[in-house]
C-alpha cells in the first residue's frame, strides 16, 4: 500500500460524506497495515476469538 493508495481511499471517503471522525479511523488501520502490522492484528484477532 502506497502513500497515493492511502490519499485515494480518503479522496474516495471525502466524497461519500464521510465525516473527519471517521475518515482518521480508516487512516489509521490503513497506516498501520502499511507499516506491518497485519501480523500483530492478525494473530491479536486470533487470540481474542481462542479465548472466547
Amino acid at each position: 500500500m502506497t502513500s497515493e493508495d492511502i490519499q485515494e481511499v480518503t479522496r474516495q471517503c471525502m466524497n461519500s460524506g464521510a465525516n473527519i471522525t471517521e475518515i482518521k479511523t480508516i487512516r489509521k488501520r490503513l497506516s498501520d497495515v502499511k507499516g506491518g502490522r497485519n501480523q500483530e492484528i492478525a494473530l491479536s484477532a486470533a487470540r481474542g476469538i481462542r479465548d472466547l
